[in-house]
């Protein structure tokens, strides 16, 4: 099967809930009526469901006054009865398998899945990609590259009694996975690799190898900028590997073997792509159309980084997507991410903190999100901050802003992650110049550290004092460094600072597939200090 020929067969698969997408948009109140509707009745006869009188709620009103908002740890004494095997907790559907996700603010959280939670992510997945193939027809001239799988492993892994991760690369798309698979550039096998540098070997010499490549769909935009670095200082070994080709089997004794035939041909244009000054994207990838990746928030300045990289390239900026749930996706407009309303029952909270469906909500206003969903989540905090950027007929598109439940308060100041992503954006950084703030108490008085990426043109002092004066705009920061309780920000410029704090964050148990530097890192604490001078930073 050809190329295009694959992209087609997926495109067909992915019609179906199009059309059903489509035809919500039409009575989108309907659509979430009965997504809450269904939700509450499957599972009236859960121990939470009991708990909560599922077999007396009739409509919004009534679950609202029933159930409380929650957040993670109100539930975790719930996942941990599901996680030591007890059936009907949250849920009236067996649990398929367990995600785990940390979280720009550190620590781990355990979320179930469904099969109808599978289902809800594909009521937004679908739609999505048929809309993006329909209008960048250019995706199906070539092979695409998805980092879907959390890299490192095995397949065999498992939380209390249930499987972690579902041990397929493409669950999330339903019975479009075979024909992805053709069309994937690398195969699922080179996520198990436990060596990360080895993985990301093996990952860059399949990129390189691939003229072809027409799609990358990945998270966080340092993902690829990472794989470029490390393309760049592995240059000669990817040279050398591409000319003599690879033949190697798949780790863990699973069958297969990674495969690429000898092409000094390509190994020659390559290393003129590599070593002409910047790399040269266009010529290793003529036909590549577009990048999906995060493109808002604390992504945006790395964003803007990879458009200069990949100049040709359409980049398209994903939907809020989560561990947790399919909340907006792009669609029709590629700047305009709409409501998931087949996916998850979504609550808008304002600044007074009173709860609004989406038809209450205000185009430009700001509302923190509270989600239901099948995977047993009702009423969930997420702490995730939207805008309201408009509507699409009846059902509002969404921008990501930051979350609101990050936040740093060393002596009343309450600094959060909006807040510093905020502050950060209004500085004089070049584009994909790192840059994020931590809290330390290595010192008294206490202090906030901006870790700078040490560019030549950084000029560290500029955008330490652009940072204070905006800091001051926060009272209770003001108050605390006019008293002296807050000795004056710190800059420490590090070289090669992205790179230094995704090999932190890995050794501590993050996973690389979703991995993004935070506006406010409230937990490195001297963890990170001792890191940064054991790894000879500067």
């Amino acid at each position: 099967m050809r190329m295009s020929e694959g992209w087609i067969a997926a495109q067909g698969v992915f019609a179906a809930k199009s059309a059903e997408f489509a035809q919500a948009l039409l009575r989108p109140k309907l659509a979430q009526e009965r997504l809450l509707g269904a939700l509450v009745r499957r599972n009236r006869a859960t121990a939470f469901g009991r708990e909560h009188g599922f077999a007396d709620i009739q409509d919004w009103a009534d679950y609202r006054a029933r159930v409380p908002i929650r957040k993670y740890e109100d539930f975790a004494p719930y996942i941990a009865r599901i996680l030591a095997g007890e059936a009907a907790v949250l849920t009236s559907d067996p649990i398929e398998f367990v995600e785990q996700t940390g979280g720009s603010s550190g620590g781990s959280k355990s979320i179930p899945f469904t099969r109808m939670a599978i289902d809800g992510f594909l009521a937004a997945l679908h739609p999505w990609m048929d809309d993006l193939i329909s209008r960048r027809p250019g995706i199906r001239s070539g092979r695409g590259y998805f980092a879907l799988s959390p890299v490192g492993r095995t397949g065999h892994e498992s939380v209390g009694k249930l499987r972690l991760g579902s041990g397929d690369n493409f669950t999330f798309f339903g019975e479009a996975k075979p024909f992805l698979n053709q069309i994937s550039l690398v195969a699922m096998p080179i996520s198990r690799i436990s060596d990360l540098e080895e993985w990301r070997f093996l990952t860059c010499l399949y990129l390189l190898s691939a003229e072809d490549l027409s799609f990358i769909w990945v998270w966080s935009p340092t993902y690829i900028t990472t794989l470029l670095s490390t393309m760049r200082r592995n240059c000669e070994r990817l040279v050398s590997a591409l000319a003599q080709g690879i033949d190697l089997p798949v780790p863990d004794g699973k069958k297969g073997r990674f495969v690429i035939p000898a092409n000094p041909e390509r190994a020659r244009q390559v290393e003129r792509s590599l070593t002409s000054g910047a790399v040269d994207t266009m010529r290793l990838w003529p036909r590549l159309d577009t990048i999906s990746c995060w493109m808002d928030a604390a992504s945006a300045s790395f964003g803007a980084e990879l458009k200069i990289l990949f100049p040709h390239v359409y980049f398209q900026p994903k939907g809020l997507i989560s561990t947790e749930c399919a909340l907006s996706f792009p669609y029709t407009s590629s700047e305009e991410h709409v409501l998931a309303l087949l996916s998850t029952f979504a609550e808008f909270i304002d600044e007074a903190g009173e709860s609004a469906l989406f038809f209450e909500v205000k185009k430009g206003n700001r509302y923190r999100i509270v989600i239901s969903t099948h995977s047993g989540l009702y009423r969930y905090d997420t702490g995730d901050i939207v805008e309201i950027s408009g509507f699409l007929g009846l059902t509002p598109t969404l921008r990501f802003v930051g979350r609101g439940g990050i936040s740093s308060d060393l002596c009343g100041e309450k600094l959060t992650d909006e807040f510093l992503s905020r502050c950060l954006g209004e500085l004089a950084l070049l584009p994909g110049q790192c840059a994020f703030v931590a809290p330390s108490e290595e010192q008294r008085p206490p202090r906030y550290i901006l870790f700078l990426d040490a560019l030549e043109t950084s000029r560290p002092r500029e955008i330490s004092d652009q940072l204070e004066l905006c800091l001051s705009r926060n009272p209770q920061y003001a108050y605390a460094r006019s008293l002296g309780q807050l000795a004056p920000l710190e800059v420490w410029p590090i070289v090669n600072l992205m790179e230094k704090y995704m090999n932190f964050a890995l050794a501590g148990g993050r996973l690389i597939s979703g991995l993004k530097v935070p506006a406010l890192a409230p937990k490195l604490g001297s963890d990170w200090v001792d890191y940064l001078r054991s790894s000879g930073a500067g």
